[in-house]
């Protein structure tokens, strides 16, 4: 069989479009079924699927394909299990690929923009006698192409349509700016440096941050300035996306935890912006905040345990105070303040169990218990078959909710027909258009006749 090479920084799918040209194939599930074994296949440009079905059309290995022209790489140094990563990728089928690499953490809008350089173009054309799609202009958050200080051009594809690049581009690019173009170079280089890099280790990227946070004055005391470190992040990430990508909770997580695990745009991000931060004056104190301190009012505090409404934790936040003070206001005034379950036996358990499968909340069954939400979802899926009994008590209501709208609007609406049902009750009917259909229909009107006679 005749193999087609595959072009440097080449992206799965550019490599996928050209071979579904040279087979001049109607559509894209004709060559998906017949080359790449699913109809269905759809080939993303950063985490494609299907890669051991393109070893014999193109020569390559698919552990070759997997590491120069994917983002695997980089994904890998960030996920929880980089190994189920891989076997999805060398799937033809892609369940859970989204959820396993932290796709879904990032809401950008251009998350199906493929995007291209219009001098990467003219230079293909010249090279290769075709433009294609580069996979360093791919990945989420790069706008810029680092090898011409050029911004990209965008459109809106669709994975399972497999189109090319325009092969003459006769807008003028504009010049990118110069740290938009930093931060590309900066993601290129760690995927190529985690080309090598073992994967499947507790520690799957480096976090030891200590080189950037002491000399930039982002440490006070013994613990992390975390709002100064806030505030930069989230300056340099205006500057480059126009809008904040760092939550507070994901600083304080790749700060303080080892095996947080994340969307790997969020610790690039967060590398990225400790590099560019300027170290602060010698004769600057980095111990002192920048911000002012407000005293913890104790009345406040007294006001509100005296109302046996809120625990510990609660009670901090709305006085805007430590839980450590709390505590003390509370044991000087000898105030009994809500304790959780420290040890969960066996009585416990069974009444958990008892009050889950009449269908009570977790919520309120672990108000009622006094212990955390968590430990009562823990022993419901501990026990089997009690997940799925609640989720069927839950259709079941839901199921009876949907039944009693429809049938309170006909019978409020005597010569109500099914188009105006549905567009009363849409969200009702649709749920039992999907999963109650005998039933809808054998209560709904019959279906009018506009036939004109």
């Amino acid at each position: 069989m005749n193999t087609i090479p595959v072009l440097p920084d080449e992206t799965i799918y550019s490599l996928v479009t050209r071979l579904a040209g040279l087979r001049v194939n109607s559509n894209a599930r004709v060559f998906n079924q017949k080359w790449l074994g699913h109809y269905g296949m759809s080939i993303n440009q950063q985490l494609p699927v299907g890669l051991p079905y393109l070893e014999k059309l193109t020569g390559s290995k698919a552990q070759h394909l997997l590491e120069e022209h994917t983002y695997f790489p980089l994904y890998s140094m960030s996920i929880a299990n980089p190994q189920k990563l891989k076997e999805i990728m060398l799937d033809n089928y892609g369940f859970n690929l989204a959820s396993t690499a932290n796709v879904s953490q990032l809401k950008f809008t251009s998350s199906h923009c493929h995007r291209y350089c219009a001098e990467c173009v003219r230079q293909d054309v010249d090279l290769y006698g075709v433009a294609y799609w580069h996979l360093a202009h791919q990945f989420t958050g790069v706008t810029c192409c680092v090898y011409h200080g050029l911004k990209l051009f965008e459109n809106i594809h669709n994975n399972r349509v497999f189109r090319l690049p325009p092969q003459h581009v006769e807008l003028q690019p504009e010049i990118a700016e110069s740290h938009a173009v930093r931060f590309a170079y900066f993601v290129l280089q760690h995927n190529e440096y985690y080309k090598n890099e073992p994967r499947y280790e507790v520690e799957v990227y480096d976090k030891d941050l200590s080189p950037f946070t002491k000399e930039r004055g982002l440490v006070r005391g013994t613990e992390y300035n975390t709002e100064l470190t806030c505030q930069k992040i989230n300056e340099f990430s205006h500057l480059l996306f126009g809008k904040q990508i760092l939550t507070k909770t994901d600083i304080y997580n790749l700060l303080n935890k080892s095996n947080h695990y994340c969307h790997p745009l969020k610790p690039l991000l967060f590398q990225y912006t400790l590099q560019q931060i300027e170290t602060l004056e010698p004769n600057r104190p980095t111990n002192v905040s920048t911000f002012p301190l407000i005293k913890p009012s104790e009345s406040e505090v007294l006001k509100l345990l005296h109302l046996r409404e809120f625990s510990l934790r609660e009670v901090a936040k709305r006085a805007k105070c430590s839980i450590g003070f709390v505590l003390r206001i509370a044991k000087l005034n000898k105030i009994e303040y809500l304790k959780r379950t420290q040890f969960i036996d066996e009585q416990l358990t069974s009444e958990i169990k008892e009050m889950a499968i009449n269908g009570e909340c977790r919520k309120m069954i672990a108000e009622i218990t006094c212990v955390s939400v968590g430990a009562v979802e823990q022993i419901i899926e501990s026990t089997p078959h009690l997940s799925a009994w609640r989720q069927y008590q839950r259709m079941l209501t839901r199921r009876g909710d949907a039944r009693k709208a429809i049938q309170n609007t006909m019978d409020t609406n005597d010569l109500v027909s099914r188009n105006e049902i549905k567009k009363l009750c849409y969200a009702d009917y649709t749920w039992l258009y999907k999963y109650d259909q005998s039933w809808l229909y054998r209560v709904l009107p019959r279906p009018r006749n506009y036939t004109k006679k």
